[in-house]
């Protein structure tokens, strides 16, 4: 396990982003998760009750899309090498910050640009609700409009 901490903590500090000990702390606790529960590790909010019916990561590997094939991008080889490849290639981009401030997003949107590397897609959970009732949704929409989009870059919501 100490090797692997090591490891990651190498990946993070060879990323071009600042990551404070706070965020290191923080992504240590998630690794340390995902090592302890493996597939049987299931989203909780803290501070809230286990939602028992919030499905496990198994449960989501496992899925089926409306057709009845299984979904995942473990599933096809060709998939799980593009995915492989993305995470490789720091294309696969965690965001910590405000998104409706000044400058989580609005880095990332610059860090692309100077590479000429485009969006296609944007996961963004279920943080918007929390933005709308705050007022500040329309700063983060004008944020996610300043990243570099493809014609076909899709945002995906829960």
């Amino acid at each position: 396990m100490r090797a692997t901490r090591q490891a990651l903590d190498s990946m993070v500090g060879a990323l071009p982003l600042p990551v404070s000990e706070a965020d290191l702390a923080t992504i240590r606790r998630f690794h340390s998760e995902f090592i302890g529960q493996g597939t049987a590790l299931r989203f909780r909010s803290f501070g809230s009750a286990p939602r028992p019916f919030y499905p496990t990561y198994r449960e989501l590997l496992l899925g089926r899309e409306r057709e009845g094939q299984l979904g995942s991008y473990i599933v096809r080889e060709e998939d799980f090498r593009r995915v492989k490849a993305l995470q490789a290639s720091n294309l696969i981009v965690p965001v910590v910050g405000d998104f409706a401030g000044p400058h989580a997003i609005q880095a990332v949107a610059r860090w692309l640009e100077e590479r000429g590397v485009w969006v296609s897609a944007y996961y963004t959970s279920n943080f918007e609700d929390y933005l709308w009732r705050d007022g500040s949704y329309g700063t983060f929409a004008k944020n996610v409009r300043a990243l570099p989009w493809t014609r076909d870059g899709v945002i995906i919501r829960t």
